[in-house]
């Protein structure tokens, strides 16, 4: 049954690939953690819901990093806090503590998937462009892994977005050029990769009737990357 559910996993993971995706160790270099891949993975003790985030110089104390089973609560707090406040100051801290266990820990799974996609849709709507663009560089990793790649089709479409209103106008084409030619071409087919290029597809034709017509029909927070436009 392991090895039926993990070919099931390689396979739909070969639609969205990822760059980086060679296993593991691909999924330890995250932006700010002070470590790379090469340090001997933490066995973390501590209990604490909440933790302040802070970039670390060497390898942190066990006492001061949750194990797995209490980073999935942590994150079950930040979600609910989110929703219910909206804060970003606090949900940013918190968030980027989480995945800084997660990377001491060389927890590389469907925890850390959901951890990476929750922080990428919070800096989504807090518009923080370079957060959101640190996450989805590791979660075309874990994604191409085989993890939570019911998400992949949406963070795709989000890295089409996001390419299409954020870098020079001038870089914007070959940007998202690039990354088509990464994908397999089923993934061109799914809604919202779809519906993304149209965007893409009106912004750099200046076509205001498209664009007008698609931004309140944007799947999932594809809208957040349209207001950049106007």
């Amino acid at each position: 049954r392991a090895a039926a559910a993990i070919m099931k996993r390689r396979r739909r993971s070969e639609v969205f690939p990822g760059r980086g995706s060679g296993g593991e160790a691909a999924g330890l270099n995250d932006h700010g953690d002070g470590l790379d891949a090469d340090h001997p993975p933490v066995k973390g003790r501590s209990t604490a819901l909440e933790k302040p985030y802070f970039r670390l110089g060497g390898l942190p104390d066990p006492e001061e990093v949750r194990p797995p089973r209490v980073l999935a609560e942590s994150l079950a707090v930040v979600k609910h806090r989110w929703a219910a406040d909206q804060d970003y100051t606090y949900a940013r801290e918190q968030l980027k503590s989480i995945r800084q266990d997660l990377t001491v820990q060389h927890v590389f799974d469907d925890l850390a998937a959901d951890a990476y996609e929750t922080h990428a849709r919070v800096a989504i709507e807090a518009d923080d462009m370079g957060e959101f663009n640190a996450c989805q560089a590791q979660l075309q990793r874990l994604h191409a892994a085989g993890f939570r790649v019911a998400s992949a089709a949406e963070f795709c479409a989000y890295r089409i977005l996001f390419n299409s209103v954020v870098p020079p106008p001038g870089q914007r084409p070959q940007l998202v050029l690039s990354l088509l030619q990464e994908l397999n071409p089923r993934a061109l087919g799914h809604p919202f990769i779809a519906q993304a290029l149209d965007a893409h597809r009106a912004i750099e034709a200046q076509d205001f009737g498209a664009f007008f017509r698609l931004w309140p029909l944007m799947a999932n927070l594809g809208a957040c990357f349209l207001d950049r436009v106007v």
